[in-house]
């Protein structure tokens, strides 16, 4: 007798508007996501239920996956081809929060199947900003390997490296410097990597920043060197 009750409850809750929401805009499939019932979701997600509906705070179920680190769901909405780069009303994806909380598995997920890598939220701020500024280091290198613009500035001017720098993130920073990222970018206070106070410091950071500086100016002076030797030779004075 209670099968027969739960299995009532079941098809009831399935044969409602599988789109409906609650006083907060979250549908049954965000719902779902939030909570960690990952049966549920599928079986939603299956059902034909609408993907990418925002709740009030402009939350995708997929955002609300990422957030919250469900993997299983995450992955049955990428592959079920839920919208990577919505964004919410903080301007946040889904790679910028799972960025942000570390949720690497998810992350690199969304990055394998083309998400935005940047994307920009209400503050300026990339996935890989996000990724430095938490000490994300595993997906930090993985957006910068799959290509994420390094020296995109955020509402203060800031580049990823400039907050690698004032946090210390001396990983993050070579990975950065390896890969290309400018030294001269200045943010709203005026200040580069090389005349930041914690440049200042002489700590392991500052020499990786010095040498990549002495590699510019010696790139610089062969790239000059090679433009004289083009240059005709004057004919000799009479």
């Amino acid at each position: 007798m209670a099968n027969n009750h739960i299995l009532t409850a079941i098809f009831s809750f399935f044969n409602q508007d599988i789109n409906a929401v609650d006083e907060d805009g979250y549908t049954k499939l965000s719902l779902a996501a939030y909570r960690g019932q990952e049966g549920i979701a599928k079986a939603l997600i299956d059902k034909g239920a609408d993907l990418d509906k925002q709740n009030r705070y402009g939350d995708t179920a997929l955002i609300v996956a990422a957030y919250r680190e469900q993997k299983g769901i995450a992955k049955a909405l990428i592959d079920k081809g839920a919208d990577l780069d919505k964004q919410n009303n903080s301007g946040d994806t889904p790679l910028s929060l799972a960025a942000y909380n570390g949720h690497e598995g998810i992350a690199k997920a969304l990055i394998d199947k083309g998400a935005d890598l940047d994307k920009q939220n209400n503050g300026g701020n990339t996935a890989l900003i996000m990724a430095v500024s938490h000490g994300r280091e595993g997906i930090a290198k993985a957006l910068i390997d799959k290509g994420a613009d390094l020296d995109k500035q955020n509402k203060t001017g800031d580049t990823a490296l400039h907050v690698a720098q004032r946090y210390g993130k001396e990983g993050i920073v070579k990975a950065l410097l390896d890969k290309g990222a400018a030294l001269d970018k200045q943010n709203n206070s005026g200040v580069t990597v090389l005349s930041s106070e914690a440049f200042k410091r002489q700590n392991g950071i500052t020499k990786l920043l010095e040498q990549a500086a002495v590699k510019k100016d010696a790139a610089f002076l062969d790239e000059m060197l090679a433009v004289i030797q083009k240059l005709p030779t004057p004919n000799p004075a009479p």
